[in-house]
């Protein structure tokens, strides 16, 4: 009954005047608020937390607190900065850094939690950690195209990829493709002639967390691409950075690209939002230039959308690129280059399911709009995509 009057009062102080904190004594501050903490009132110590913050009350086992409630509220963008702003009151510590790595893995960033967690490779999460590093996420997808335009086939395909993680700070995905198509050419008289076009693709991307927020990244795609025993490759080869805040992500990227006979380069800049502090709403934009140096011209490419969890273990995500460009991927760079014409126009969306262990699948659906520009008129399509993914994870 005493504490109910006291947080009564102290609410009051807060929302009345901030000098009436003033009047309160620390000790019973403190000591509301680790009852709080201790009880597991994470609503109420969240509250109080913030009032005490905004009338200038701060010290290191508050923010604790607060980066703890936050963490049980699935709030972890702001269990984070209570965790930043309590090193400066005490540096890193074991507690702190356990919450650390808590509240990366609640976001999902397994490689800052690793990176956290290596601090003390004695702790149990540390150990558990790293046992699992190795083939962390593996994942197998198929894909169907058809198109409107009556001369190309169904374009099928197998995606094989894999993550892993070395020591503290590395990570590495290799990826493994193959597409074919059948499209049909047709003579000087207009006769049909079908011919079989098959695409084999082989990515890695490797990535260094050099700092807690800043992970560097290189990687390549090698690309080969046989018409009747004509074979042609393509090469893209990437580097960036990325940094890595609590409520935003901030990615910047280079490539340079042989694509079918001519040489590309491409510079890229995306920023992505968790405005509410978690992954439950996370709204983000990219913008890019392909500059082609065989014909002296830049092409811009814009992408947006927004993902988030729709409900139980189940995601969702929306993409629309009004620029798109022949090989275009918000997936640093792990591409699809078109066999046969070049996309005007690109959107789509996705629907991801958690509720098996250890299980997650994934459909896509992405609609294109394609022109050929070729003999003797430029002539326009719709090209329609659906992926199926199966990714399993320790």
């Amino acid at each position: 009954m005493h504490r109910l009057v006291f947080v009564f009062v102290l609410f009051s102080s807060l929302n009345l005047h901030a000098s009436g904190i003033d009047t309160i004594p620390f000790s019973k501050i403190d000591s509301l608020t680790y009852s709080l903490y201790l009880k597991g009132d994470w609503g109420n110590l969240k509250s109080i937390g913030n009032k005490l913050l905004a009338s200038k009350v701060d010290w290191y086992y508050l923010r604790l607190r607060l980066a703890e409630a936050n963490i049980q509220l699935d709030f972890p963008s702001c269990a984070l900065k209570h965790l930043s702003r309590a090193e400066r009151f005490s540096g890193k510590t074991e507690v702190s850094n356990s919450m650390y790595v808590r509240s990366y893995l609640q976001f999902g960033r397994y490689n800052q939690a690793l990176f956290m967690a290596m601090h003390d490779k004695s702790s149990a999460l540390s150990q558990l950690l790293m046992s699992k590093r190795i083939l962390k996420e593996s994942e197998i997808e198929s894909v169907f195209k058809n198109s409107t335009n009556t001369d190309l086939g169904v374009f099928t395909g197998l995606r094989l990829g894999a993550t892993s993680y070395f020591g503290r700070r590395f990570s590495l995905y290799l990826s493994g493709q193959y597409y074919s198509q059948t499209i049909s050419r047709r003579d000087s008289v207009n006769n049909k002639n079908n011919v079989k076009v098959v695409q084999q693709q082989f990515y890695s991307k490797m990535n260094m967390l050099c700092a807690k927020e800043v992970d560097l990244f290189v990687g390549g795609q090698l690309s080969s691409t046989s018409v009747k025993g004509n074979i042609q490759r393509n090469y893209l080869a990437f580097a960036g950075l990325e940094i890595i805040k609590p409520f935003m992500k901030y990615k910047f990227s280079a490539a340079s690209t042989d694509f079918n006979g001519t040489d590309k380069i491409v510079s890229s800049i995306s920023i992505v939002a968790f405005p509410f502090g978690n992954n439950y709403f996370y709204p983000w934009i990219s913008y890019a230039n392909v500059y082609d140096f065989d014909v002296s011209d830049i092409n811009s490419i814009v992408d947006f959308g927004l993902g988030g969890k729709l409900a139980k273990n189940i995601w969702a995500d929306i993409f629309v690129s009004p620029t798109a460009y022949d090989f275009h991927s918000v997936n640093d760079y792990e591409v699809t280059f078109n066999l046969q014409d070049r996309v005007n126009f690109k959107m789509g969306g996705g629907l991801t399911y958690y509720g098996f262990k250890n299980i997650g699948v994934k459909a896509n659906y992405i609609m294109e709009y394609m022109k050929i520009t070729g003999i003797p008129k430029v002539k326009n399509y719709t090209q329609n995509t659906i992926t199926l993914c199966l990714s399993w994870y320790r």
